[in-house]
């Protein structure tokens, strides 16, 4: 791409196969930038036989990249990191340019080198599952990637859903094909670079430009996608679906559009709750899928909590992005320009314009609209209703909850809403009661936490993404049932530490005609180590599944005793080392409890019915506990049917 500075002019390209290009029939389409209407740089207009090669380069690429230690997937991400942190204020001129993004509002260039840095340490969390409920047999899942993903990304904040659309999507062994925006391509196009310039091997991540149709519509339906996320409007996200189902019914993730409300209670603090919801509805020129439209302010405090919106925006610095100072930039072309004026028209015909409600007096050309205020808007009207994605926001009134959790729920999206309140009480009653995927309690959007997932309800989309949960978008689940054979203590460990990751730490088993004994590794971890502790091997958490196949390896043994027997613990409360004596075919069954007493001191208590002649240990996630030294036991009734144990122990701290 060239420079972004001086007369020399942006030249965008794509990314296939490894290799930066342009359209393969050379057509291009004009970008604007929307502060000014100059031209900016003529961007690869991609066709459907560019989709076919990036999506064949992806699938071809497939293979070997799913195979590749995940460790070193995150070794490409991590330098790419390095790149974008190096390119910040690159990229954050070229988001002003392209879709008027104020200079001092740009986070994504940092943020999306974050997710990429997250995501490359996130691979040990792809991991399945493992259970001994079926009697025989080790029952597992695989967590596999799905092949070649698709992203379509919006234009309000691109760089931000670009990285985090394919950075879990890399981590967990997928290839991919991005479509940009047609409405903010440079910073994508940059990327494009900095991907190609890390080192990413041909085909494992490609990056094309283009409107809906041709390329969208020809990524959204191709045969060989199997996964695609997009995030943008609802109509949009119709389409993607409709052509999903069409071709090869392929996972779809959808993150819409939103007509988020906030609740204003007269309890709140009127000037943080007015800075907060103003700055939600004037950031980013409105742009935005969260934003707070819909305000519902209690009777009582409506006149200051206006009043107190009215100076918010009212001190709001519009003009040309570049420029510093400003924080209210253009809308981000002509058609959303148009169409926000359009619902303006439409919110004087039923409501109150108290404030704004004109476009481009800024007198430089470029597309910008003042943030407007309307008071007391019909509930049924057309800017009630439908998403304006504009610096617009309507003011309504109530008296009660319930009239105020009755409107706000009256609508077909449901992706964040907002409560003003100093009663947790009821903000903890309203919240519940909210038809939304997201929810802030005297916090209102764009604040949101990054470990949560982010998603809606209604029209807002399907799915959920953020840190692990988008990792899970782009996993297939895989069931595994392996039959446990016969064998002898020394092929069957052979075996399991081939096939089954978890035996890896166990060096040495010895089972018995109703026992099973272990020694279990420990590399680079820390042991906890029980008070008296005194048998010949080391436990910690880290085993966990190690310790409980242990078990399974003497029901399933030389003595069918124990056949059929039921465990009901969950996955992380398991048996180490037990020797049971009992009547074939009788149930054993247990609860198990673990407290943390102080800085490095646990106490676990286990209960288990039915009589245990033998010493045991018992693992609870971080909890140990063991009959024997130190320990206390109590039997409960005179046919001793139920054993309680109890241990304290200390872990092994510097």
């Amino acid at each position: 791409m060239g420079s972004t500075n001086g007369s020399e002019a942006i030249k965008p390209l794509m990314l296939i196969d490894g290799q930066l290009v342009g359209a393969s029939d050379g057509n291009t389409f004009p970008l604007f930038n929307p502060a000014t209407g100059d031209k900016v740089a003529d961007v690869p207009e991609a066709t459907k036989d560019d989709v076919n090669n990036a999506v064949a380069a992806a699938q071809r690429a497939f293979p070997a990249w799913s195979a590749l230690d995940p460790a070193k997937r995150g070794g490409y991400m991590k330098k790419l990191a390095g790149l974008i942190r190096q390119h910040n204020d690159e990229l954050a001129l070229l988001e002003a340019k392209s879709m008027g993004r104020p200079l001092p509002e740009f986070f994504e260039g940092y943020a999306a080198a974050g997710s990429y840095e997250y995501y490359a340490e996130a691979w040990p969390h792809i991991q399945g599952q493992a259970s001994l409920n079926t009697p025989g047999y080790v029952t597992m899942t695989l967590r596999q990637p799905f092949g070649v993903v698709g992203a379509i990304i919006p234009w309000n904040a691109a760089l931000l859903f670009f990285a985090g659309k394919t950075a879990p999507a890399l981590i967990t062994g997928n290839t991919v094909v991005l479509k940009s925006s047609e409405k903010a391509p440079l910073g994508a196009a940059k990327f494009a670079e900095l991907i190609h310039k890390a080192g990413f091997p041909p085909g494992v991540f490609n990056v094309i430009s283009g409107h809906g149709n041709p390329s969208g519509a020809a990524l959204s339906s191709h045969m060989d996608v199997r996964a695609i996320s997009f995030t943008g409007s609802g109509r949009t996200g119709r389409a993607i679906q409709e052509a999903a189902a069409k071709s090869n019914l392929k996972k779809v993730i959808l993150e819409l559009g939103g007509k988020s409300p906030v609740i204003i209670f007269d309890d709140a603090d009127i000037e943080q709750a007015a800075k907060d919801t103003m700055h939600s509805i004037q950031w980013n020129s409105g742009q935005v899928c969260m934003a707070n439209s819909r305000v519902y302010v209690q009777d009582t405090i409506a006149e200051k909590f206006i009043e107190a919106s009215k100076k918010v925006l009212a001190a709001a610095k519009p003009g040309d992005p570049t420029q510093k100072g400003v924080d209210h930039g253009p809308q981000a072309d002509k058609t959303q320009y148009e169409t926000v004026l359009s619902y303006i028209d439409e919110g004087k015909k039923s409501g109150k314009l108290v404030q704004g409600g004109k476009g481009s007096y800024d007198k430089t050309g470029g597309f910008f609209i003042e943030p407007t205020i309307f008071l007391d808007t019909d509930e049924n009207a057309k800017i009630m209703k439908e998403e304006i994605f504009g610096p617009v926001v309507n003011i309504n009134v109530i008296q009660t909850e319930e009239d105020a959790i009755q409107k706000a729920n009256d609508t077909e999206y449901g992706l964040y809403a907002a409560v003003y309140t100093k009663n947790i009480d009821r903000a903890m009653r309203v919240t519940q009661q909210l038809n939304s995927g997201y929810v802030g309690i005297n916090c209102t959007s764009p604040t949101t936490a990054r470990d949560l997932p982010f998603g809606g309800y209604k029209s807002s989309g399907q799915g959920r993404e953020g840190y692990l949960y988008s990792m899970d978008n782009f996993l297939e689940v895989k069931s595994v049932m392996m039959k446990v054979e016969l064998l002898s203590s020394k092929t069957r460990l052979a075996q399991l530490r081939r096939y089954v990751p978890t035996f890896r730490n166990v060096t040495e088993l010895f089972a018995g005609p109703s026992a099973s004994y272990g020694v279990i590794s420990i590399p680079n971890t820390k042991a906890i180590m029980p008070m008296g502790f005194e048998y010949p091997f080391v436990i910690h958490p880290a085993t966990l599944d190690s310790a409980l196949h242990l078990l399974f390896l003497s029901i399933s043994g030389e003595d069918q005793s124990l056949d059929g027997a039921v465990l009901p613990f969950s996955f992380d409360r398991v048996f180490v080392s037990a020797s049971i004596s009992t009547v074939p075919g009788t149930r054993l069954h247990g609860y198990s409890t673990a407290q943390k007493t102080s800085y490095n001191t646990w106490k676990s208590s286990i209960t288990i019915s039915e009589d245990l002649s033998q010493p045991m240990i018992i693992m609870e996630g971080l909890s140990l506990a063991s009959v024997g030294d130190g320990a206390s036991t109590q039997l409960t009734g005179q046919d001793a049917r139920a054993s309680c144990f109890t241990q304290t122990w200390h872990e092994d701290v510097d």
